[in-house]
C-alpha cells in the first residue's frame, strides 16, 4: 500500500511539474507577443544624435556619429527600426563612410556647409534629424588679447539629458532641463597641485545629444606650462579632467566628455547629510515644502525641471556613493 501512494505521489507531481511547465510556456508567450505589440505600436517621437563637432577642418579624421530613436514616452526603440544617412550641401562636403544601421562616420573632402542628417524609419512612419557641418581649411580661432590656449569641454550632467547617473551611467534624465546655459568655472593647478587660477564660461544643453558643451580661454597670467584642470558648476561635485594640459599661446584643444555628479545643494563639494536635509525641506510631491525658498528650491532641483520631488531625492540617493568631489 505504501508503495502505491508512493507511486501515486510521484504521478502526481510529475503531472504537476508538467503542468508548471507549460503554464511557463504560455507565459513566456504571451509576454513575448506583449513585447512584440509593444514594439509595433511604439510611435516615433524623435532622435537623438551623437556627435562631437559641427566645425572640421578639411584633412581631419572622420567623425563617427550615432542616432537612437526615441517615442512619445521618451524611451528608445530599438526594434523594427531602420536608419537611413545622408548629406544636403551645395558642394562635395564629405563623405559618409562606415554606415552600419544608427552608426555612421564623416569625411570631410571640401571647404563649405551643409547638413548631416539620419532619417528613422519604423513601418510607415518616418523622421528626421540633422545639424549643420562646417568644413573649414584651418581652424583660425584667435584668442582675445592677453589670452592664451583655447579649450572646449564635453559634459554630461548626471539626471539632465542623457547624463546617466553613478548607478547606471546610461540612463536618461531630463531631456528638458530649464536651463540651457549653465555657468561653469574652471580651476588651474601646475605639477606640484598648486592652485594657480580660474576663469569661467558657459556650459550649453544641446538638445540632440542630451549634452553639454562650452568653451573658455585660459587667463593671461598663467605661465607657459603643464596644467591639470578642474571644472564645477551649481549642484554638482567638482571633477578632474584627466591628463595634463599644456598651456601656451595658440594652442587648442578639445576635453573628452566627462561626467559631473549631481547632489550639491548645500555647496561645499561634498555629499552628506546637509545636501540631503536641503532637499528634504523642499521637497513638494503631494504635501507642501517645510522648510524652502526660490534660493534653496533651485538648488534643491538638481535636475533642473522645475521641481523637488521624488525624481531629486531618488537622484541624491543614487549619487551619494561618491561623497566628495576632486
Amino acid at each position: 500500500m505504501r508503495n502505491l501512494l508512493s507511486k501515486r505521489g510521484n504521478i502526481i507531481f510529475i503531472v504537476l511539474l508538467a503542468l508548471g511547465l507549460v503554464f511557463a510556456v504560455i507565459l513566456s508567450q504571451q509576454r513575448q507577443q506583449l513585447q512584440s505589440k509593444a514594439s509595433h505600436t511604439q510611435t516615433i517621437a524623435g532622435i537623438w544624435l551623437d556627435y562631437s563637432t559641427e566645425v572640421m577642418e578639411k584633412s581631419e579624421l572622420p567623425m563617427h556619429m550615432s542616432a537612437l530613436a526615441y517615442d512619445t514616452n521618451g524611451q528608445p526603440i530599438y526594434e523594427d527600426i531602420a536608419y537611413s544617412w545622408g548629406i544636403s550641401s551645395s558642394v562635395s562636403l564629405g563623405r559618409l563612410i562606415e554606415t552600419n544601421h544608427n552608426i555612421a562616420g564623416f569625411q570631410p573632402l571640401n571647404v563649405g556647409s551643409g547638413d548631416i542628417f539620419v532619417t528613422a524609419i519604423k513601418g510607415g512612419q518616418q523622421v528626421t534629424k540633422s545639424f549643420k557641418m562646417t568644413v573649414v581649411d584651418s581652424f583660425t580661432t584667435t584668442p582675445p588679447p592677453g589670452s592664451y590656449t583655447f579649450i572646449t569641454f564635453n559634459a554630461l550632467l548626471h539626471g539632465r539629458g542623457r547624463g546617466g547617473d553613478n548607478a547606471n551611467p546610461n540612463s536618461i534624465g531630463n531631456l528638458n532641463p530649464k536651463h540651457k546655459e549653465v555657468p561653469f568655472t574652471v580651476s588651474f593647478y601646475d605639477n606640484a597641485d598648486t592652485y594657480v587660477g580660474a576663469t569661467s564660461g558657459d556650459l550649453i544643453y544641446d538638445n540632440a545629444t542630451g549634452k553639454y558643451s562650452g568653451y573658455i580661454f585660459t587667463p593671461s597670467y598663467l605661465p607657459v606650462g603643464l596644467y591639470t584642470l578642474k571644472v564645477e558648476t551649481n549642484n554638482f561635485l567638482r571633477r578632474q579632467i584627466p591628463g595634463f594640459y599644456l598651456i601656451e599661446p595658440n594652442r587648442q584643444y578639445v576635453t573628452n566628455t566627462f561626467s559631473l555628479i549631481a547632489g550639491d545643494t548645500y555647496p561645499d563639494n561634498r555629499l552628506d547629510i546637509l545636501d540631503y536635509n536641503r532637499i528634504l525641506g523642499c521637497y513638494a510631491d503631494i504635501a507642501p515644502a517645510i522648510n524652502c525658498n526660490d534660493d534653496l528650491k533651485a538648488q534643491s532641483d538638481i535636475n533642473d525641471d522645475g521641481f523637488v520631488n521624488h525624481i531629486d531625492y531618488n537622484l541624491f540617493i543614487r549619487e551619494v556613493s561618491v561623497q566628495e568631489g576632486q
